[in-house]
């Protein structure tokens, strides 16, 4: 190879890996939530409180964010529907794909997720009401997310800090104009430390885990598949179950990693 194209994809390799996104310096915190007119601001979602932000409910202490020096920007938030509006489920409960596969449309899609030998399998229909599944695979704490707005599918650990991490849904959504085009997505947190997280950049945004990468589960490990090919190839797999409930659990004041 000519070695003035050995400097071309150098370049480019390195222009490549400069993309990942610093959100402090984003032209989104030049927004002022003093006037932007966001909804949630007008709602009185989002206040300010002994020095503190917050995002939620005003009377309720258990119901709201501390969104402390995140690095969102509030006027990008929308849809504030707010924390255990979707029941992110903890333990799932399963049917066996052969028992419940004449309940589910051949078409519908689902994420299948390899289970020391078996599988695992979370219609999309199923995880729409949830949004977030916290489970195990293979050992490893998993967490099955889908963001219908963003048509974001993933699997993510749950292993951080060396802490076992139980993630939930805000019920607040975030779209910010510069990047992705303005994809709009859901935020996720923690129900550990109570950080939230964006998927959109696989980020933490607040709190101890401001900052943090969300990893992305083995690709090798799980696929999207129709109930119709999940019923012929894993008649023995594992379906969550529909209609599931969860009440919501407290992990106490978080101590750090």
């Amino acid at each position: 190879m000519k070695w003035w194209a050995m400097i071309v994809i150098a370049v480019l390799v390195s222009c490549d890996l400069s993309k990942e996104v610093d959100l402090e310096d984003e032209d989104n915190q030049e927004l002022d939530p003093a006037t932007c007119g966001a909804q949630v601001i007008v709602d009185g979602e989002y206040y300010e409180q002994n020095g503190r932000q917050y995002l939620g409910d005003t009377q309720d202490s258990t119901l709201r964010f501390d969104i402390t020096g995140w690095s969102l920007n509030v006027c990008h938030v929308r849809h504030g529907l707010g924390r255990e509006t979707f029941q992110a489920l903890i333990s799932p409960k399963y049917d066996r794909v052969s028992e419940v596969i004449d309940r589910h449309d051949p078409e519908e899609s689902a994420v299948v997720v390899k289970d020391q030998g078996n599988v695992k399998v979370y219609p999309l229909l199923t995880l729409i009401n949830h949004e977030a599944i916290n489970d195990v695979a293979n050992g490893e704490p998993i967490v099955v997310v889908f963001c219908y707005l963003a048509d974001l599918v993933t699997v993510y650990s749950r292993n951080y800090c060396n802490r076992t991490l139980t993630f939930g849904v805000t019920g607040y959504t975030y779209a910010d104009p510069n990047i992705r085009g303005g994809l709009e997505s859901f935020l996720l947190w923690d129900r550990n430390s109570e950080s939230v997280w964006w998927p959109i950049l696989d980020q933490g945004v607040s709190g101890a885990f401001k900052g943090y990468r969300m990893v992305k589960y083995n690709s090798r490990e799980w696929d999207i598949m129709t109930m119709g090919e999940i019923g012929e190839k894993y008649p023995d797999g594992l379906v969550v179950k529909k209609g599931q409930t969860v009440d919501p659990p407290n992990f106490g004041k978080w101590t750090g990693c």
